[in-house]
């Protein structure tokens, strides 16, 4: 069975594996993490330096097996079509913004 529960210190250990390029690494993180590959001190001392700033929430999937997935709930319009859809099919909607956030990452303009 499929389960959700805030994201540990230990899922770091699974999850940084996973993340097989740079580009990949950027995508999923918004361009959070200054270099690649990140460690596993990299992933958890992000979710430490916010942790009581209520601006992101970091969630973990785990079924029997262990840790299958995770995800960080921050800005809702992320350049991460796949992420988008996902969100929307678990109910959530987008909302629009004054202005979009963007940034420059790996030669192109990503909007969040």
């Amino acid at each position: 069975m499929l389960r959700l529960r805030p994201y540990k210190a230990c899922d770091a250990d699974v999850i940084t594996k996973w993340l097989k390029s740079e580009y990949a690494l950027r995508q999923w993180s918004a361009d959070r993490y200054e270099k690649y590959p990140i460690t596993s001190d990299d992933m958890n001392a992000y979710y430490d330096r916010d942790k009581d700033s209520g601006k992101i929430w970091g969630m973990t999937a785990f079924d029997d097996t262990g840790v299958i997935g995770h995800f960080t709930m921050r800005f809702p319009n992320e350049n991460n079509q796949a992420a988008i859809r996902c969100y929307e099919s678990c109910g959530f909607q987008r909302v629009s913004l004054p202005e979009p956030e963007s940034y420059r990452c790996m030669g192109e303009v990503w909007n969040c």
